[in-house]
């Protein structure tokens, strides 16, 4: 139970930081 609440919040970190890198890749290049 810990350890996939753990699993599930390091995804959605990890989610959200591709989102913002993706969105600053395509922000910078346009």
């Amino acid at each position: 139970m810990f350890i996939a609440g753990y699993l599930n919040e390091t995804s959605t970190v990890i989610f959200s930081t591709a989102i913002k890198t993706i969105g600053f890749s395509t922000g910078h290049s346009s």
